[in-house]
């Protein structure tokens, strides 16, 4: 009798492929969507209802507009110059806080703008989704890693920069994507839209006459474009007056093409200033400049999606239009936060053109991995090294709302407002006309609180420091202190202010961390451009009496002390 041996089903290779490809597909989406929730709770979390630079002269511009009964006068304040651009959208979306919230919201404004790099991330993913095959949610992890993240940290606490700089983008994406597709009456409308969002959208126009050329199209279509473009300009162009603050094009041309030439390579590869340092800008923009010179040459333009060559161009002539315009400040601006946006998203592109080249053959995994690699180095680096300046302008948003509500003489922080003597008049206009009032924040909201930390008994010699203590009614506050431990690199330190009692009973406050260049330049070394605090004292959180003031500094797990000459009376 033979006796049956027990079998087991085996799975065949084409079922253990697909099971891969379903855990992966699984995977990315879960990763995709914690990426684009940790991004949005990164912005919920740090906007804040407070107007920054330029947002002031907007409230004011809104100021009048709410005044007058004359529609075309309403119409001619939206309509006018803000610097350089005509920045119709952005008043528009400070009009719709208005109306949804009835007073002028900036948190509100700073997420719609926010949200505008979340509709550019989508945008750049469709060209190389397929939702067909579940492999290409994989494709879309570098993109999303890419942009959302905080290296453009500006976009959170500035509303009218992120309304300004990421819809003028997306605006143009938009268009240039219609068109490519043949749809050339909503491409010329989105155009449009993006001129009047920044002053850089009317090269929609001038990319869009490159991707008609790709298409072959008809003369009829040039002509149409061409029409809309002239309109467009005469519109934008009407009545326009240069700014007095910018510095002359001609003279970026004729005395300093040096200098012009080095800005727009810097600003096309400002990004990797945030894996590696400010000094590899420079080189590292020529050579991803050459990289996608050299991939679109390679690949011959034919099997590059038209709209991706649409972005390009537009991202390029943005570029040269900002180094002309803005050179003259000097080559350092080009690493200005608002710009880095523009070089991550060369980087995207190149990505992009990659895996749209090789999506079908046995390279695709390879890339992909490669950039996956890359674009989770680039986040962890860009969160670690923008969170404290992120955090610390919040801070100093509030510092400065407390500082009117207060109604102390000057502001706390004067730098945020464009000087108290411009911003005061507009701030009592807002409130009269119940436009816009400061969040009710006080200084009780950031006080510095005891914590439980032990003081050495020896003071350290090696502490260097310097601060100036000003009383108020119920608080002692250090504005503009600084603090380090001579050798040691200050952003690897944490300070504290040690008050200690005539009884000798210590108490230990932290402090709000801030960068202080003008210590680190004095002692000409960047060691110490971490080494700023902050130190807010609520007289009522300690006993009365007079207090000797230190310093505690921790770094490396290793604590210094010093006592100072400062004594507090509480």
């Amino acid at each position: 009798m033979k006796i049956k041996k027990n079998t087991v089903e085996k799975n065949t290779p084409k079922e253990i492929v697909q099971v891969k490809e379903s855990n992966i597909w699984i995977l990315s989406c879960v990763f995709l969507f914690l990426i684009t929730v940790g991004y949005i709770y990164i912005v919920t979390k740090y906007t804040e209802n407070i107007p920054f630079g330029d947002d002031y002269d907007l409230l004011n511009g809104f100021n009048k507009i709410i005044e007058t009964d004359n529609f075309l006068e309403k119409f001619i304040l939206f309509y006018s110059q803000h610097s350089e651009h005509r920045i119709v959208f952005t008043k528009f979306i400070f009009l719709l806080s208005f109306l949804i919230t009835g007073t002028i919201n900036f948190k509100f404004i700073a997420i719609v703008g926010n949200i505008g790099v979340l509709l550019i991330t989508i945008l750049l993913s469709y060209s190389i989704f397929d939702y067909k095959n579940k492999q290409t949610y994989l494709y879309l992890l570098p993109v999303f890693l890419f942009l959302l993240q905080i290296c453009s940290w500006e976009f959170l606490i500035w509303p009218m920069s992120s309304v300004q700089n990421t819809y003028v983008l997306f605006f143009a994406f938009v268009a240039l994507f219609l068109l490519s597709k043949d749809k050339i009456y909503l491409a010329l409308f989105f155009a449009f839209l993006s001129t009047f969002t920044s002053g850089n959208g009317f090269l929609t126009f001038i990319a869009g006459f490159g991707i008609l050329f790709l298409l072959k199209s008809n003369y009829k279509s040039y002509l149409i474009w061409a029409i809309f473009f002239m309109i467009t300009m005469s519109l934008y162009f009407y009545s326009y007056k240069e700014s007095p603050h910018h510095p002359s094009i001609i003279k970026a041309l004729t005395e300093n093409p040096k200098q012009l030439i080095s800005y727009f390579f810097t600003f096309c590869g400002s990004i990797y200033q945030v894996i590696f340092q400010k000094s590899i800008a420079l080189k590292a923009g020529i050579a991803s400049m050459a990289i996608l010179v050299f991939l679109i040459i390679f690949l011959k333009l034919k099997n590059i999606k038209i709209e991706i060559l649409g972005y390009l161009f537009f991202l390029l002539l943005t570029s040269a239009v900002i180094s002309l315009s803005r050179s003259g400040f000097g080559v350092e601006q080009a690493l200005g936060n608002r710009y880095v946006f523009y070089s991550i998203i060369y980087l995207t592109l190149t990505y992009i053109i990659l895996m749209s080249y090789y999506k079908n053959s046995k390279f695709s995994k390879t890339v992909n991995l490669f950039f996956i690699f890359i674009s989770i180095i680039y986040s962890y680096k860009s969160y670690s090294l923008n969170i404290f300046p992120l955090n610390n302008m919040s801070y100093v948003q509030k510092a400065g709302v407390i500082s009117y509500n207060e109604n102390f003489n000057d502001f706390f922080f004067p730098e945020l407002y464009n000087g108290a003597v411009e911003s005061r008049p507009i701030l009592k206009k807002a409130e009269k006309l119940n436009s816009y009032n400061f969040p009710p924040i006080s200084l009780n909201d950031i006080k510095s609180s005891i914590v439980n930390i032990s003081v050495p008994i020896e003071q350290d010699n090696n502490i260097n420091q310097g601060f100036e203590i000003i009383e108020f009614k119920n608080y002692h506050i250090v504005k503009f202190g600084w603090a380090f431990i001579i050798g040691k690199n200050s952003n690897q330190s944490t300070i504290y202010t040690v008050l200690t009692s005539d009884d000798n009973k210590k108490y230990v406050f932290e402090t709000k961390s801030n960068y202080s260049m003008e210590v680190a330049n004095h002692f000409q070394t960047i060691l110490y451009q971490k080494c700023g605090f902050t130190f807010i004292l609520n007289k009522k959180d300690i006993p009365k009496g007079n207090y000797k003031v230190g310093i505690l500094i921790e770094n490396d797990n290793k604590k210094s002390y010093v006592l100072s000459d400062k004594v507090i009376n509480v």
